[in-house]
């Protein structure tokens, strides 16, 4: 993804985008709310247990040994974890 984006578009996003703080909004979202958190190196668990604890009712599960693209590498988790989620 990142190879076909350019560098302007990644350069755009490594120095506008990843340094939003968006923290003031989290605790206005009022939407059921299912956070996993993993291992990854892109987003670190501390980020899913903040929301987890800053999002009313939010529920949070980790899945061991996942990336940050949880639901391409480990597809059948994370359906199971959604549909339990939708369904519960």
């Amino acid at each position: 993804m990142s190879y076909n984006a350019g560098a302007n578009t990644l350069l755009g996003f490594f120095n506008h985008i990843s340094r939003d703080d968006d923290r003031h909004l989290v605790p206005q979202i009022c939407a059921y709310a299912l956070i996993t958190g993993s291992m990854s190196q892109e987003v670190p668990s501390q980020s899913a247990v903040y929301l987890r604890q800053e999002i009313k009712d939010a529920r949070m599960v980790e899945i061991p040994d996942a990336d940050h693209f949880a639901f391409i590498t480990r597809p059948v988790v994370v359906n199971a974890l959604i549909e339990g989620f939708l369904s519960g």
